[in-house]
């Protein structure tokens, strides 16, 4: 299974001040799963039948979220972000959930590096004719990321 995750996401800050910033704000998850399952099998040392199926799904998920930041110090701050989408149509139901705490450092106004970890919860059910598909993936680690502002 290869599963790649691009995103992009606006907000407005309705609260800000020197220390801190608590906003709202809508984006756009894409999505880009490939996933083959192939199974064999053997009897008493003799070979049986081999089969396999792949799926390849790209699938563009608006979600809304929620962020928040908490200056330290004014190059070092806190950072927290949670997003949600959920969809029931036609033949899609799934959600989409996405949390991240991150502590960012500020090397000049506009560029700052930080770490952060992530937590990505993502169920989707595709009903086929003769069958439902499944995709039931979860993912959290820690990352490292370069950011722009102006």
């Amino acid at each position: 299974m290869k599963t790649d995750f691009y995103n992009a996401q606006v907000g407005y800050s309705f609260l800000k001040n020197d220390r801190a910033e608590l906003g709202i704000g809508a984006g756009v998850h894409v999505v880009d799963f490939d996933v083959t399952l192939k199974v064999s099998g053997n009897i008493n040392g003799i070979g049986g039948s081999t089969a396999s199926d792949s799926a390849d799904l790209t699938a563009p998920l608006p979600d809304i979220l929620g962020y928040g930041i908490y200056a330290l110090t004014p190059r070092l701050s806190l950072h927290g972000r949670v997003s949600w989408f959920s969809l029931d149509y036609d033949k899609y139901d799934g959600n989409l959930v996405t949390v991240v705490g991150a502590l960012e450092y500020r090397v000049t106004d506009h560029v700052g590096i930080g770490a952060a970890y992530n937590y990505v919860d993502m169920d989707l059910d595709i009903d086929q004719s003769s069958r439902t598909d499944k995709y039931n993936l979860e993912y959290k680690g820690p990352l490292v990321y370069l950011s722009a502002g102006f």
